[in-house]
């Protein structure tokens, strides 16, 4: 049987809020943004950090909103649901208009501080090396069958979620792997979505301008670790944060890690610039895995993923092949050139991320690493030190800016700085010529790290996006540092 059109009465009956105005105006979609608000549309106005919902809802209206969810009564000529908490609200309304997407396909949803873009491609990798169709969702954007289209969060508002997935089950997606924020789960983007599996693999010092302290960081991760959003759970326990989460976990759990503890463990038999080749103990056997892509770090997101694929039903010969077809991940221990001196760009912009990268750089390399780093502006402060001690792990290192936004680059430089003792640094806070200064120190042999922005193609410098990307000013300098060298002739 067909369900019912949607209608402002009918939506309003399932917010459990009362409406004013009439029940039969059909409903077409739900936005939160007044800006991309349809004919048809309901506006749900949300309290943000920055902007207030209800200040627009008049511009909403002019673009066709049928309705109006507030959490105050507003003087205006359109049905409205008046809601305690907009945010919560525009979650369900979302899954309601949107038919409950997630709730016909399988979806898989991976968080955590490091390795959360890598481990979702090579969960994709699988289910598409099997013959199904997958999307991903996730900070390099949304992915179709090979089509990226960009999005500016990570896990998108619920209105957006709700409406991608709605779009993927006519495409007739099989399953979807999306990344899931902290920020996407305190803030209930994701309150009204189902996932078949829910991966945890590390909690480290990041966001707490966002959330305060890395206790409230943990807890808005262990949100995604309850019966009511995810079935299943695969989480690395070779942190304190991954033991805690599987010791208190409701639903049923599978623990990968370095350890005997662990059920599902992994150790690296040979890896380079390339790739890594690992052993896989699951279930009392031992399987080689093959992973198209460098840095021992991506052995234990090989090895989540794997644990994923397989709590998702599919073969060891299924997981095997799906990982060895692994397409490179932007961004991710990218290799820009391996010689004369090897190049790699990397999103690392954690003290965690950053030390787990050149170690995986110093495992590989013949000769020196060489680290390029910076901090974003407007964010949290408190990590910043942090992160050049783990980058004083190099053995030269050049900061520089990364995403400034509206602070001054000098002053994010300074903060760096007073993490590295000794100041065995230099500092070039134009991010152009710090690479091309750091490329002209390496040698043949050598490793240079530039770690930060990864795949992005843009530098934030106040309110302005202008173009820059990693990969294409590393090319320039190699050309400049290396073309006419003896060593580049070899």
């Amino acid at each position: 049987m067909k369900p019912p059109e949607m209608t402002v009465g009918l939506l309003a009956d399932r917010l459990g809020f009362p409406l004013r105005g009439h029940r039969g105006v059909p409903v077409r979609g739900v936005s939160h943004d007044s800006r991309k608000v349809g004919e048809g549309d309901v506006f749900v106005a949300i309290r943000g950090q920055r902007f207030d919902g209800h200040d627009h809802v008049r511009q909403a209206i002019c673009r066709g909103a049928a309705a109006v969810v507030c959490e105050r009564p507003l003087d205006l000529p359109v049905p409205q649901i008046v809601v305690p908490n907009g945010r919560l609200a525009l979650a369900t309304a979302s899954a309601e208009v949107y038919g409950h997407p997630s709730r016909q396909m399988r979806l898989v949803g991976v968080t955590g501080t490091n390795g959360k873009t890598t481990v979702m491609h090579m969960i994709e990798s699988v289910v598409r090396s099997s013959g199904a169709r997958a999307a991903m969702i996730g900070t390099l954007g949304i992915t179709v069958e090979g089509v990226t289209t960009p999005t500016r969060l990570t896990t998108p508002e619920a209105s957006d979620l709700q409406r991608h997935l709605a779009r993927m089950r006519t495409q007739e997606i099989d399953t979807a792997v999306m990344e899931v924020s902290s920020h996407g789960l305190a803030s209930h983007r994701v309150d009204e979505l189902h996932f078949a599996v829910a991966v945890f693999t590390n909690l480290g010092h990041d966001h707490l301008d966002f959330h305060g302290s890395r206790e409230n960081y943990f807890r808005s991760k262990k949100r995604l670790f309850c019966p009511r959003l995810s079935s299943a759970a695969v989480v690395c326990i070779d942190d304190e944060w991954g033991r805690r989460l599987a010791a208190d976990c409701q639903i049923p759990v599978t623990t990968v890690g370095t350890g005997p503890e662990a059920e599902v463990r992994g150790k690296i038999i040979s890896e380079d610039l390339s790739g890594v080749v690992m052993t896989w103990e699951v279930e009392g056997d031992s399987f080689e895995l093959l992973i198209p892509m460098g840095g021992s770090h991506n052995g234990m997101n090989a090895l989540l993923a794997a644990a994923a694929a397989k709590r998702m039903g599919y073969s060891i010969s299924e997981i095997v092949e799906g990982m060895a077809a692994l397409s490179p991940v932007e961004g991710r221990f990218e290799v820009v050139a391996e010689r004369p001196a090897a190049v790699v760009v990397d999103y690392a912009h954690t003290p965690g991320a950053i030390s787990t990268v050149i170690a995986a750089a110093h495992r590989i390399a013949r000769g020196r690493v060489i680290a390029v780093i910076g901090a974003g502006g407007d964010r949290d402060r408190t990590k910043r030190a942090e992160m050049a001690t783990a980058a004083s792990a190099a053995d030269r290192v050049m900061l520089t800016s990364d995403n400034p936004r509206t602070e001054d680059p000098m002053a994010i430089l300074a903060d760096l700085s007073a993490g590295i003792p000794g100041g065995n640094y230099a500092v070039e806070p134009d991010r152009r010529r710090a690479i091309h200064a750091a490329v002209g120190w390496a040698r043949p042999g050598d490793v240079v790290l530039i770690l930060g922005k990864g795949h992005e193609r843009f530098q934030q410098v106040g309110a302005d996006r202008l173009p820059s990307d990693d990969r294409c000013l590393a090319r320039q300098a190699l050309r400049e540092a290396f073309d006419r060298s003896p060593e580049a002739a070899e």
